[in-house]
């Protein structure tokens, strides 16, 4: 997409977001996504299906449609039950995955938490071009004193900076933090995150709060119902459904005395 930065929003989760169609016309959704989202493996399938199905709305047949690749380049921890750092996706028959039903359909997610965490040694898994590509994502700030330190402890790192590509993407990526109107975007952006960061630990936080004030309710309730099937072996519907319908732990702590102490149901609930 066009990078328009009079559009370009700071609050945007998204680093990165390029559609690019190749010269064989196949298309490509790349975007690096910095934070997990409840529905975002659903977002990937959905971004991969507007891509395929808008190739029709520009009234093109079936037979016309080309392949579309979606390649996710994530920094947060995702599929942690798997050691890889390049996940492939594509719709093959459950048990015979020779059996291909489209070679339309690919999704590459790209796992840059794992580097971050100082696993160089999983690019072992992949081709050296992707492993120099990758290393720019996860170095590619890095100021030339640190790089330097870097490459002397990991020569892949001083040969992926060595590329012709990768230099002259470095290059360019310098240009464009120099730039006053980029270096004031991305401090936005980064007051943003904080925020954002900040606003996600407050909402733990209250909710483990809640969490234990709704246990300690239900467990009061709990503990009456207790004490009253103990002493009267059976207690009526009602006064179940009228005790898990109370949520006030002073009136609850009330309860739970009357229930110690009462000799009939029917007192106990006159209490109610």
């Amino acid at each position: 997409n066009p990078f328009n930065i009079t559009n370009y929003s700071a609050r945007k989760r998204i680093i990165l977001d390029v559609r690019v169609k190749d010269e064989r016309n196949r298309f490509y959704n790349i975007e690096i996504q910095t934070y997990p989202h409840p529905a975002f493996k659903d977002r990937i399938l959905f971004g991969w299906s507007d891509s395929y199905v808008s190739q029709l709305l520009r009234g093109n047949d079936y037979t016309e449609l080309e392949p579309v690749f979606a390649i996710v380049i994530t920094e947060f921890p995702i599929f942690t039950e798997s050691p890889k750092i390049h996940l492939e996706f594509t719709p093959r028959e459950k048990d015979d995955h020779h059996l291909i039903l489209s070679n339309h359909f690919q999704v590459h997610i790209l796992r840059l938490e794992l580097l971050f965490q100082g696993h160089l040694e999983l690019l072992e898994q992949v081709t050296p071009e992707l492993a120099y590509w990758l290393l720019f994502l996860v170095f590619g700030k890095k100021n030339e004193v640190e790089m330097l330190q870097i490459a002397e402890e990991y020569p892949i790192v001083r040969e992926a900076f060595a590329n012709p590509l990768v230099h002259e993407a470095v290059q360019e990526f310098r240009r464009f933090q120099a730039d006053p109107q980029m270096q004031e975007l991305e401090r936005q952006r980064k007051l943003f995150l904080l925020d954002l960061q900040l606003g996600l630990n407050a909402a733990k936080t209250e909710g483990k709060a809640e969490g234990k004030a709704e246990g300690k309710v239900e467990g009061k309730a709990e503990g009456i119902l207790d004490i009253l099937n103990d002493k009267f072996e059976q207690v009526p519907q009602h006064i179940v459904d009228s005790l898990n319908r109370q949520t006030d732990a002073a009136v609850l702590k009330l309860l739970l005395l009357h229930a110690s102490k009462c000799a009939s149901l029917d007192e106990f609930a006159a209490n109610l």
